[in-house]
């Protein structure tokens, strides 16, 4: 089973993408082997809103494509909503590359502040990830599934987070990362 990450979500949708047709073949054949989560639904929609919002507005067209994008991947699957069991391996996940990528910062850092404060040690800007991927890639190790993505910014999170599984799309092939898979 897989859970496609935001960039292979947007490419299958999107057949001006010049990844589409990589995304495509490294679909498994089977629909039922394949989930996306709300985060991604979140960041495909969000896409689409801020199209809305531009001045001058986009041709008609642009914002039809945007739409149809959006109801195309309501119709792919349905999204596996977060829950605070994913919440808790979102936690340890970031814990586990945060301390990975700085284990001197956190520890005497926290001793002082309050629980809520401690996040603000290791700021996204400092981990090279998103939030959103970090949600997503809790959302694959959480259900077991595999996480289709092209990009590399999950390669430094699974050296981390060894039960994150990883496929990444590079160069129009879909290869397993560390012969998983």
């Amino acid at each position: 089973m897989y859970l496609l990450d935001t960039s292979v979500v947007s490419d299958i949708v999107n057949p001006n993408s010049p990844w589409h047709t990589a995304a495509m073949k490294a679909m498994p054949p089977n629909a039922d082997q394949v989930q996306i989560c709300t985060v991604t639904f979140g960041e495909m929609s969000f896409g689409r809103e801020i199209l809305y919002l531009r001045n001058p507005p986009p041709a008609q067209q642009r914002l039809d494509e945007a739409d149809a994008f959006v109801a195309a991947l309501e119709k792919f699957a349905k999204p596996l909503p977060i829950t605070n069991h994913i919440a808790r391996e979102y936690a340890q996940l970031r814990a586990a590359y945060a301390s990975g990528l700085a284990p001197n910062r956190l520890s005497s850092w926290v001793k002082s502040k309050p629980v809520e404060l401690w996040q603000q040690q290791v700021p996204p800007s400092m981990l090279k990830i998103t939030e959103n991927d970090l949600w997503i890639a809790a959302v694959a190790v959480t259900h077991d599934l595999i996480l289709m993505t092209r990009d590399k910014d999950f390669d430094e999170v699974k050296k981390h987070y060894a039960s994150l599984k990883l496929y990444r799309i590079q160069a129009y092939v879909l290869r397993p990362i560390d012969g998983q898979v």
